[in-house]
């Protein structure tokens, strides 16, 4: 089965899935638009590494925008260190994700990446720190401070 004509991926309400796509899978999806996944409470990661890396770019060469809504086991969108070529990257919308640590382990290139859209107004000021990885992690640190001061006040 090829999937390489597809333009948009939209997943909601899916308990069990644990990622979107494996590494192999994903280097097939060059025309892919958008990914939206919403309310997966088991998704750790969108694309897994399959086998033993190739060391060969993931390349997502139209890819303008990532929604991921209320994946609280999200913990990166790739965890293996192949490079992921994002040139069309835009904006990526991240929403109720505590867990979202990093976006990827390897190199990260796109350069056309704006920030992220924090907040369901999408009128918001989108959050950008130095480069993608770098904004994510940023996030997850804020994310982390916050919670430790209302625990701190509640004690």
């Amino acid at each position: 089965i090829s999937f390489s004509c597809l333009k948009r991926v939209s997943i909601s309400n899916c308990p069990q899935l644990q990622y979107l796509f494996t590494s192999f899978m994903a280097k097939k999806l060059m025309n892919l638009e958008e990914i939206t996944i919403k309310e997966c409470e088991s998704v750790k990661e969108i694309v897994a590494k399959q086998g033993d890396s190739t060391s060969e770019a993931i390349k997502f060469e139209r890819l303008n925008t990532i929604v991921v809504d209320s994946l609280p086991s999200l913990i990166c969108f790739y965890s293996d260190s192949d490079t992921l070529q994002l040139p069309s990257l835009i904006k990526v919308h991240i929403w109720q994700c505590p867990n979202l640590k990093y976006f990827s382990q390897g190199a990260i290139d796109a350069k056309s990446f704006l920030g992220v859209q924090m907040s369901l107004d999408t009128s918001d000021d989108l959050f950008f720190h130095k480069d993608l990885n770098a904004t994510i992690r940023e996030m997850f640190q804020q994310h982390v401070r916050t919670s430790f001061e209302s625990i701190e006040q509640v004690l």
